[in-house]
């Protein structure tokens, strides 16, 4: 993402409109939650707001209870990233950004199973994953809001991913509390 900045007049009411080129490299859409802060040097900050991100640690105890789970490769992500995975191995794709072909998946607000077919690339670094694996895209949605998604991986066929269902349901109803 490149650096983009531009100066904007704060209007009677204190509101300052963040220029569309900005809103979509930050994939903020309308209704986005953001947290606004300041620095010691007053410089206002601007981040934008994850829940998912908020239950990290309870995300990551859920999908550690799958790390004997050799072939099954489990992720959390929020819009922007991913947050949380079950093996070990693979925490160097922590913080990563998920690919745009994911964040468009998980807009659609559908659950998405593939089998033997080409699989949705999660993140920006894995391009073309091989095509004999099982993945399943489950979307977390909050108050009606896509916040991020839950994602199985395994180069075992998995038939259905029934037992992928209540942890969804679960992590669902858990950020809309």
């Amino acid at each position: 993402m490149r650096n983009t900045s531009a100066i904007r007049r704060v209007d009677d009411l204190g509101r300052v409109v963040i220029p569309k080129e900005i809103r979509e490299n930050l994939r903020l859409v309308t209704g986005a939650v953001v947290q606004v802060s300041c620095d010691e040097k007053k410089h206002i900050i601007i981040t934008t707001y994850s829940k998912v991100k908020n239950i990290l640690d309870f995300a990551q105890m859920c999908l550690n209870s799958f790390a004997d789970f050799k072939e099954l490769s489990i992720y959390i992500c929020d819009i922007d990233k991913i947050i949380a995975m079950n093996r070990e191995g693979e925490r160097r794709l922590m913080d990563t950004p998920i690919s745009n072909e994911l964040y468009t998946c998980l807009q659609g607000r559908e659950i998405q199973i593939r089998q033997n077919e080409k699989v949705i690339d999660i993140h920006e670094i894995q391009k073309g994953c091989e095509i004999d694996c099982s993945q399943a895209i489950f979307p977390i949605l909050c108050n009606g809001d896509v916040c991020g998604g839950l994602i199985f991986m395994s180069k075992n066929f998995i038939q259905n991913f029934d037992f992928a269902k209540p942890i969804h349901k679960f992590l669902c109803d858990y950020l809309s509390e």
